[in-house]
């Protein structure tokens, strides 16, 4: 075993999905992330590739199968993820939101978003408007003194998109909350609606905020939309994101498409460096695990939704079963007992144990275990997002 080959191997093959973590999760610049870490991380893999090709290490076997089955594998997760994307089970075609990340298009997106939202709020009857604006508004008081003024200042901008007659009823039913509201809150409402209309600075604090409302809607601290008005307020607010930055939805989806099945590789081939030839109950659990990972992970990458657990998992839970299927056909096919045993992680152990137990028993009762905790819902990221809202 070739620690240091194999070492490096996992640090570059995990460069990809490290940026998707950082950028969705953390809200750090994407493009910027990609700059840094992509080139290096590719640099290092081919130098590893090169190298156990010159060198007959069977590394490179691992990385060669690995490769196929991942790329092979997002086109079957594919095959199923879409399906799910026609009937209306996801908020988006995710690959879509990796594209708009890598042309740094997202810190744009959230202001384009609520101004949509206002939009459509505008068109509601006087009872619904108020339901719609009032938890948002109060919760609002709640906030910062520079939060606020965040939120207030999209609002602001949705508002001034409005025809005039819409404009005048959102106001109306604005001020008709914020009369209701405690005086000290009601006195901090109409001091940040002053900065933000007439243009002024504020207090210190008001204008060294937050650049993004992102860790706020992470935090809980502002009402997430259901899903579907989600889905609908993106459909609007992406093309008006895209128009902004000067670029178009057929390079986001390309640059997101070409992210996604470099993901995928990386996890054939983070599968081939861990077991080598593995198994097939392996494989399927491995899928598992990687869907588990992703929808723990939803939550705070998409904060301002509401995901319709324990009904969500469905599909994604699927797709990253039928991913895990060519992972698993070229593993298990092509690799051999060989080169498991000199170049994986847990190959060794897998071939000196019990066949039975480390390649199939075990391999199943966690693929039983990952079955139950996603299609029954793991209370831990599912508790947050229950709960009513405005449909």
């Amino acid at each position: 075993m070739n620690w240091l080959m194999w070492i490096v191997a996992l640090l570059s093959i995990g460069a990809p999905s490290a940026v998707l973590m950082l950028s969705l999760g953390r809200d750090f610049f994407a493009p910027k992330l990609i700059r840094r870490l992509g080139p290096p991380a590719l640099i290092l893999f081919i130098a590893v590739f090169v190298y156990s090709s010159f060198t007959n290490y069977p590394l490179v076997s691992l990385l060669i199968w690995g490769t196929i089955g991942g790329l092979l594998g997002g086109v079957t997760l594919d095959a199923v993820r879409l399906i799910g994307v026609k009937l209306r089970a996801f908020p988006l075609d995710m690959p879509v939101m990796f594209g708009l990340m890598s042309l740094g298009v997202t810190p744009k997106l959230p202001k384009h978003v609520i101004a949509s939202m206002v939009e459509a709020v505008s068109e509601m009857p006087d009872e619904k408007r108020k339901e719609m604006m009032e938890p948002r508004i109060k919760a609002m008081t709640e906030l910062s003194p520079s939060e606020r003024k965040l939120f207030m200042s999209m609002m602001t901008e949705g508002l001034n998109k409005l025809p005039e007659e819409k404009r005048e009823k959102m106001f109306k039913t604005q001020i008709e909350i914020i009369s209701s509201l405690p005086e000290e809150k009601r006195v901090e409402m109409m001091r940040t609606m002053d900065e933000v209309m007439l243009g002024l600075k504020g207090d210190q604090v008001a204008t060294s905020g937050p650049s993004s409302p992102m860790p706020i809607f992470r935090a809980g601290r502002m009402p997430k939309l259901p899903m579907s008005t989600a889905r609908a307020l993106l459909r609007k607010a992406i093309p008006d994101a895209l128009k902004e930055h000067n670029t178009t939805l057929g390079k986001a989806r390309l640059a997101g498409y070409t992210w996604h099945f470099v993901n995928g590789a990386t996890y054939g081939m983070a599968f081939t460096l861990l077991f080598g030839m593995g198994s097939w109950p392996l494989a399927l659990a491995w899928g598992l695990l990687v869907d588990l990972v992703m929808m723990v992970s939803m939550p705070p990458m998409m904060p301002m939704m509401r995901l319709p657990f324990p009904k969500f998992l469905a599909f994604p839970y699927f797709a990253h079963l039928a991913m895990a299927v060519p992972i698993g056909y070229f593993a298990v096919t092509y690799i051999t007992p060989e080169a498991t045993r000199n170049a994986s992680l847990l190959g060794p152990l897998l071939l000196a144990g019990d066949a039975y137990v480390m390649l199939t028993l075990l391999p199943i009762i966690a693929f039983v275990g990952l079955s139950a905790i996603i299609l029954l819902g793991y209370k831990a990221y599912t508790k947050p997002i229950y709960g009513k809202g405005w449909q």
